[in-house]
């Protein structure tokens, strides 16, 4: 298989091949299995590509997860400084973090109802 990239993709290696379960509590689809490939140039053990993909669905699932929810970053196209929409919403979730919310969604609701609920808080305000 790997042979059939190594035109266009000379470096790679390893393609490894990634297995998920996932089982969701009260839900009407009760599991679901997804594969993922990934790919590499090293040769490493086993555990240390589990670890490396671990730590990427852990960024993925703590940071973009969030702001695609919280803040439905995904949904909007950002045509004029993305970057800067990118870097309010950034401020904004590390500013609820610090805080100490742990409810992020449900938080900016309850700004949203009432900007005094923002001004008087002050583990929000710099």
């Amino acid at each position: 298989m790997l042979k059939k990239w190594q035109n266009d993709w000379g470096l790679v290696t390893n393609i490894i091949r990634v297995t998920r379960y996932r089982e969701r509590l009260n839900s009407p689809q009760e599991s679901t299995q997804e594969v993922h490939y990934y790919v590499s140039n090293r040769l490493l053990p086993v555990e240390k590509y589990a670890r490396a993909i671990r730590q990427h669905w852990y960024i993925e699932n703590k940071l973009h997860h969030v702001k695609d929810v919280a803040f439905q970053e995904d949904r909007g196209l950002r045509r004029v400084n993305p970057a800067l929409f990118s870097t309010c919403i950034d401020f904004a979730l590390n500013r609820l973090r610090y805080s100490g919310e742990l409810n992020i969604k449900g938080k900016l609701y309850e700004i949203s109802l009432n900007i005094k609920n923002l001004l008087n808080n002050e583990k929000l305000m710099l």
